[in-house]
């Protein structure tokens, strides 16, 4: 009887859910299936690691070769054609450059023109974005690789072409902010610029100068047979030249101010040291 079997009892008063049985029927199985992924999951996994290895590596040769989607190496790719065998081909085009930086610092030691005014230095900065200025990188460039193939010097003319490179970047960047001003441009600003010209043409000649002279004064001809722009200034008028006369009026004054107070200011000992220019 049920009485006498009290887990018959209870089992027939609360039968399983389908849902239960199913589980029931299926534990075995899953237990079996469990085992045999178990002994199968370290093999699987080191082939699926080793799949994303060799793909990984694949695309990065690709990319190296091609260059990847927004990649560095995309960017690096050659356009142009870098050819510097023929020295005559480039070599100009530097002293058509040196003429070009020596024509504006002629125009710099000009009285007429009025580099108090910003905007000189802007169309100063335009013309270094002209011909033939614009490609100087490029044929110090080519320049440099002739003279190394030319040289058993690994580092033949490295000191002069970052020597110009810099020097470029400095007077470029020097004509940016003077070109920015808001006011009056100060005269010590305006001798920096001439400094900063001058520094290119120095390092031109230094670079040319390693060049035999043979080539040098067949490139001089080619060079003076060609014309290149020059900057159309603003020249100076009454107003500019007041204004100038005021901003150095402000500034003489403002130093005879700096010097009264350093030359005021007694020391503890009672001795006048003066101001700190005087001091050795």
């Amino acid at each position: 009887s049920f009485a006498s079997q009290p887990g018959r009892a209870a089992a027939a008063s609360s039968p399983l859910r389908r849902r239960e049985a199913a589980a029931a029927l299926l534990a075995p199985a899953g237990i079996a299936a469990t085992a045999w992924l178990s002994e199968l999951e370290p093999a699987a996994a080191e082939s699926s690691i080793d799949l994303i290895i060799a793909d990984g590596r694949k695309t990065s040769q690709r990319e190296a070769k091609e260059g990847g989607f927004l990649g560095a190496n995309r960017f690096k790719k050659q356009t142009q054609n870098y050819n510097f065998t023929d020295l005559q081909s480039f070599l100009p085009s530097l002293y058509l450059t040196k003429r070009s930086f020596e024509a504006q610092l002629k125009q710099l030691n000009d009285k007429k023109y009025d580099f108090g005014n910003p905007d000189a230095f802007a169309i100063l900065r335009e013309i270094n974005r002209d011909e033939p200025n614009r490609k100087i990188r490029k044929q110090l460039f080519r320049t440099q690789q002739w003279v190394k193939s030319k040289s058993n010097d690994p580092n033949a003319a490295d000191t002069e072409y970052e020597r110009i490179k810099r020097a470029l970047d400095e007077e470029d960047f020097q004509c940016l902010v003077l070109s920015r001003y808001e006011e009056r441009v100060p005269a010590a600003s305006v001798r920096t610029a001439k400094r900063n010209i001058q520094a290119i043409i120095d390092a031109i000649d230094d670079l040319v100068a390693l060049v035999p002279k043979e080539e040098q004064q067949v490139a001089q001809a080619v060079a003076a047979s060609k014309t290149f722009p020059t900057a159309k200034l603003p020249l100076k008028t009454k107003s500019s030249s007041r204004a100038n006369s005021t901003t150095a009026g402000r500034n003489t004054t403002a130093n005879a101010t700096k010097t009264d107070e350093g030359l005021a200011a007694p020391s503890g000992n009672g001795v006048n040291v003066g101001s700190s220019s005087t001091v050795p």
